[in-house]
């Protein structure tokens, strides 16, 4: 019998994408949607959408409900929108609305999957601007419709069937896409701020699962969006980096994530050597990712070391692989590298060298006038000399 696919999904007035996200998921056998509190003119849409599909497919295709989740978790909505999926569907793959599968995907699963209960495939969560994928990683969103499987976290939710080590050991027994890059696409609204609420659910998550690494990372993530460098830096030492380290999962993407937004914020408070620090730390840490390299590439260059700075992304390029983890930095494998020589070599009088690897960035979809903007707080010079600030104080 050929597999049963069912896309399930959670929406709420989701004008923007909900005719391109229904023709994208149209091969599968089952679509089951969950409006979370859509406007009733979009809810009576949705049914339109699901009748229609209904009546072309001879059988009930599409399942729309909707419930209204207080207070709000992402867990608790997907796991409500899990209750659609028909029992003979054989594998359940989520998406969201603004989330779009590569052409042929159906085909791809169909012909791949034999009985495992997690399927692993490649997802682009942002783009340069001039449409590149630019992070990239594994995702899981994919499992087997056996009733063991579930939600978990109020805010950055994941799949799980229990505890991370069970996680872990199915992911590694699953199937793995890969050779599709990008399988699943996300193109997020500019207009919708959707991290606004995540600072008071982060908070839920810490107290509910106090004992898992990740949310560290989740945290200082936030933090370091909200600019709130000081309280970056006072997480990551007083919480994070004491809590990570004393745990097994030191060795993992999280500990290094946790010293680059410490780095980060250091920087950003214009204390330069301690970034220096924390930057060093996360390539001893992971000596094979490109992001310690770039962000300690960014220090020198503000504290006047711009030669340094290209020996660091020099290397950064070098020895970095691309490992698929969703806490890579996308900017790190896209257009990043470039920006920094580029900035490097104006600061330096090298100007010739400085355009060449500005058109290198913008090959790689850096933002229109991204280079020039980080030129203004500085004063270019014709030749080698000190990185000079606007106020004329030498770094």
């Amino acid at each position: 019998m050929p597999t049963k696919i069912c896309v399930y999904a959670i929406c709420k007035d989701e004008d923007k994408y909900v005719d391109q996200w229904f023709q994208n998921v149209a091969p599968a056998d089952y679509i089951a949607v969950l409006d979370t509190g859509s406007q009733p003119k979009f809810y009576a849409y949705l049914q339109e959408v699901a009748e229609k599909i209904n009546a072309q497919a001879g059988y009930q295709k599409c399942i729309i409900q909707q419930k209204i989740i207080t207070p709000w978790r992402f867990d608790v909505a997907r796991n409500e929108s899990m209750r659609l999926i028909p029992e003979d569907a054989d594998l359940c793959l989520c998406t969201d609305f603004d989330e779009l599968l590569v052409s042929g995907w159906a085909d791809v699963i169909r012909s791949r999957w034999n009985g495992e209960s997690r399927v692993m495939y490649q997802y682009a969560w942002t783009h340069t601007e001039n449409g590149m994928p630019a992070k990239i990683f594994t995702y899981d969103k994919c499992h087997a419709n056996d009733h063991k499987h579930f939600w978990k976290y109020p805010v950055h939710e994941c799949i799980s069937i229990g505890s991370i080590e069970d996680d872990l050991d199915e992911i590694h027994r699953g199937l793995y896409i890969n050779d599709i890059v990008p399988f699943l696409e996300h193109y997020p609204d500019p207009a919708k701020n959707r991290q606004a609420g995540y600072g008071e659910l982060l908070k839920v998550r810490m107290r509910e699962f106090p004992n898992e690494v990740f949310s560290y990372t989740y945290i200082l993530s936030q933090k370091f969006w909200e600019g709130k460098y000081q309280e970056v830096v006072d997480f990551s030492l007083n919480e994070a980096i004491p809590a990570i380290w004393s745990r097994k999962y030191k060795d993992q993407a999280s500990m290094p994530d946790v010293l680059l937004y410490t780095g980060d914020a250091y920087r950003a408070l214009g204390q330069f050597d301690k970034a220096q620090e924390y930057h060093r730390m996360a390539i001893a840490v992971l000596p094979n990712a490109r992001d310690g390299y770039l962000g300690l590439a960014w220090d020198l260059i503000y504290s006047g070391d711009c030669q340094g700075a290209i020996e660091q992304v020099m290397t950064g390029l070098r020895v970095g692989v691309k490992m698929s983890l969703w806490c890579e930095r996308e900017f790190s494998w896209t257009y990043m590298p470039y920006v920094i020589l580029s900035v490097a070599y104006h600061l330096l009088g090298a100007h010739r060298t400085g355009e060449d690897y500005k058109l290198c960035s913008k090959a790689f979809g850096a933002p229109e006038n991204m280079i020039e903007n980080i030129l203004k707080d500085f004063v270019v010079h014709e030749g080698p000399g000190p990185v000079t600030t606007q106020e004329g104080e030498q770094k």
